[in-house]
């Protein structure tokens, strides 16, 4: 979606290093993608400390110039005009049609069919066909799609319980290239890491007992699986429902404590250095050995990046080499890779009226990688498709998002 802002005036930030040994935090409510003055920007993780007059935590790269950091301020004294230039996304459930050959399915920007049978191996090109005349099937299946600022169609990603077409747009020669994702990764799947039921009674003692237990291992030779870089304190109070949000709204209402399913505070002692701190839902805290303070609502992850597809999101975990998780969040537009062994697999479908994550684990038998197995709940009847759509306010750069559900 389209939107021009008042006026801007560019502020350079300091590019001093922090000696503060946490990540800086990616912010969820900026524009990820803006222009100013005609030249572009993208965000990145990092604060906006000492420049009150910028919008909080909104931090931004110029494309191209590696290493810049940027802030903007509304007014001033050049102002100069700007647009945020983010995709839109949304996602849908829909009900598709199988036969020998095609995948047939409806969806809010068109109507498609797909010869499933040209496809076999990851990344092999099929064909899909756009016929406006085909009608809603019967097989249940997850869709995401993405339109550029200007409202064009950019991708869609289907994801049946057998495969993954993505497809990428071209409407302005009329072409659709698509190609068939055989590890396509699960939609509502966490994967996340083994924690240790926390010590202490109340949220203010276990989060104390749980960074000591960080501080002592922190100490620890760096070759040591048992250092601690960072501590995570998965809070459960018992007194949180897993009833649906029907504002998506996950930190605030179901789904709320998704990561608690065992019904137990857990205290996670991590060894590995994370690059970004986002925002989760209330119940998590996370902190640094050694330094007097608790981050609440946040998790800290390995590498986050903005505005990638599901398809192009797991690309990324393949190419980092100590990749082993990746998670595309359709409600921050955030792809989300981690470095840690998972030793738990969470189904949270049940927690969304609509698909939001799209999940997966990189098993590799060279290196003994292995990915948790547990069975997931699945809802086979038909019922009525609902469509979420993404509303923007006044603010050019703020859109409504709600916080991350980013494993830890």
């Amino acid at each position: 979606m389209v939107q021009l802002s008042a006026l801007l005036l560019l502020c350079i930030l300091s590019c001093t290093l922090s000696d503060d040994p946490c990540p800086p935090p990616f912010w969820w409510d900026c524009c990820t993608q803006k222009t100013v003055g005609g030249v572009g920007y993208h965000q990145v993780p990092g604060d906006t400390d000492g420049f009150s007059q910028c919008k909080k935590g909104c931090v931004y790269e110029k494309d191209g110039d590696i290493g810049s950091r940027f802030c903007f301020q509304s007014g001033g004294s050049n102002p100069q005009k700007t647009e945020c230039t983010e995709p839109f996304l949304d996602s849908m459930y829909i009900f598709v049609t199988r036969n020998t050959d095609n995948l047939i399915f409806k969806t809010d920007i068109g109507a498609f069919s797909c010869d499933i049978s040209s496809g076999t191996a990851e990344g092999e090109n099929i064909t899909c066909v756009e016929d406006n005349q085909l009608t809603e099937g019967i097989e249940k299946a997850a869709f995401f799609y993405s339109k550029s600022s200007d409202g064009k169609r950019d991708w869609m990603h289907l994801h049946t319980e057998n495969e993954a077409i993505h497809c990428e747009f071209d409407d302005g020669l009329g072409i659709l290239l698509c190609l068939k994702v055989s590890t396509k990764g699960e939609h509502d799947v966490l994967f996340v890491e083994g924690a240790e039921i926390a010590e202490g009674h109340g949220l203010d003692e276990q989060l104390e007992k749980c960074g000591e237990k960080c501080n002592a291992r922190s100490k620890l030779p760096d070759t040591d699986p048992k250092k601690c870089t960072f501590w995570t304190l998965s809070y459960w109070d018992g007194d949180h429902t897993t009833t649906p949000s029907h504002n998506n709204n996950d930190h605030e209402h179901g789904g709320r404590q998704a990561r608690n399913h065992a019904k137990t505070s857990e205290c996670g002692i991590r060894n590995y250095d994370p690059k970004v701190r986002l925002t989760t839902n209330p119940d998590q805290y996370a902190g640094c050995p050694e330094k007097n303070q608790t981050y609440p609502g946040v998790v800290f992850v390995f590498e986050v990046i903005a505005d990638l597809s599901p398809h192009k999101c797991k690309e990324k975990c393949l190419e980092e080499e100590e990749c082993r998780t990746w998670t595309w969040d359709r409600k921050t537009s955030l792809c989300s890779l981690n470095v840690y062994t998972p030793t738990r697999r969470i189904d949270i479908s049940d927690r969304t009226l609509t698909p939001n994550l799209l999940s997966g684990c990189i098993e590799s038998l060279a290196r003994n990688w292995t990915c948790p197995k547990l069975a997931t709940t699945t809802t086979t009847s038909k019922t009525t498709p609902t469509t979420t759509t993404s509303t923007t306010n006044e603010d050019y750069d703020h859109h409504n998002r709600p916080s991350t559900t980013t494993p830890t």
